[in-house]
């Protein structure tokens, strides 16, 4: 399981067999789709041969990653991949929010992960949920339990 730093369990009563049993073997990935790409921030991965290749080859690319300006450079890397090698896609098995994770306007009790994507404090979220919190505020009120 990998989460970004921006996401948070936040049910920890859930079994994540009741997500994996329901996905065919030779699904290696689980993601959400999330804005116009895979969501990579909350991802599921097999342990398997696979996986391994898949992380050695985002690895390959981290002075790119590092390099490279804007947001989402995780998701750059991963469409690089993509375009070298395309059956990767067929390794990917996407979710609907929320039921590996969920921004905030998809968030409902008993949702396995929270993730606070794009969230700026003093900015996003936070005033566009009508909260009045900021975002470093309702990421610390739903990782002790409560509603963003």
């Amino acid at each position: 399981l990998w989460l970004d730093c921006d996401a948070v369990v936040s049910n920890i009563t859930f079994h994540m067999d009741e997500l994996t049993n329901s996905v065919s073997s030779d699904k290696q990935m689980i993601v959400i789709w999330g804005h116009d790409f895979f969501n990579l921030g909350v991802m599921l991965l097999r342990s398997s041969d696979w996986s391994e290749w898949l992380m050695q080859k985002m690895l390959e690319r981290r002075d790119w990653i590092e390099w490279m300006v804007g947001k989402w450079r995780d998701q750059k890397s991963f469409r690089m991949l993509l375009n070298e090698y395309p059956d990767i896609v067929n390794k990917v098995f996407v979710v609907d929010p929320p039921t590996l994770q969920a921004y905030p306007r998809w968030w409902v009790p008993g949702t396995f992960i929270y993730h606070q994507v794009g969230c700026k404090s003093g900015r996003g979220w936070g005033s566009s949920m009508g909260t009045g919190l900021s975002c470093k505020d309702q990421f610390i009120q739903v990782a002790a339990g409560g509603a963003p």
